[in-house]
């Protein structure tokens, strides 16, 4: 994360479009997979500048766009993780990161609100290209476990991130959305059930 660059992005997109209505945070980089005691902290720098302090940063950024805005107001939209929720096993540093994400999301809800923003955190269960591109590098078991996690659902098959999560980010990001904030959501077909 290179905090200038963020900063241009944020002018720029401002100057462009005139204003800012919506803030998807969907970007994280993530470590090879293994178990706590093998982590480097090094690695877990990586994870949380990555996502958490990026997403803190352009929060921070983008909030005087967002804040006021008439009728349904401004969203911001934090991918979170079903894998940090659940503490899936070689996920330390991510899982972490995704956590402190989440516990972030819901301090923003509340403070927030008064500026007519919400806050939301999705935590996603769908497979894209750039999944199967980066599970190549992994072993064999780690394959297997990822393939047989994305179909650990209801449905029993794994989610497509456009045509299943997207309109979920764009509910998110609409006015139909305006009366839910501080929520964690899992666009995952069911895979987290709980009350």
């Amino acid at each position: 994360m290179n905090y200038d660059s963020l900063v241009d992005f944020v002018e720029k997109t401002a100057a462009r479009f005139g204003t800012i209505d919506v803030l998807v945070n969907n970007a994280h980089t993530i470590t090879n997979p293994m178990p706590f005691l093998e982590k480097s902290i090094e690695e877990l720098d990586i994870e949380m500048h990555s996502s958490l302090y990026a997403y803190w940063h352009l929060m921070k950024l983008c909030f005087p766009y967002l804040k006021d805005k008439p009728g349904a107001g401004a969203s911001i939209i934090n991918f979170g993780s079903e894998a940090a929720v659940a503490g899936n096993a070689s996920y330390s540093a991510y899982a972490a990161a995704k956590e402190a994400v989440r516990g972030l999301s819901r301090v923003v809800a509340r403070e927030w609100g008064e500026y007519n923003i919400r806050v939301n955190t999705l935590c996603p269960n769908g497979f894209t290209d750039n999944c199967s591109t980066g599970l190549t590098a992994q072993s064999q078991e780690v394959q297997e476990w990822v393939k047989s996690a994305f179909v650990n659902n209801p449905f029993k098959k794994a989610g497509d991130s456009y045509h299943d999560v997207t309109p979920i980010a764009v509910f998110l990001a609409s006015d139909d959305s305006h009366w839910i904030t501080g929520q964690n959501i899992h666009a995952d077909g069911g895979a987290w059930i709980t009350a």
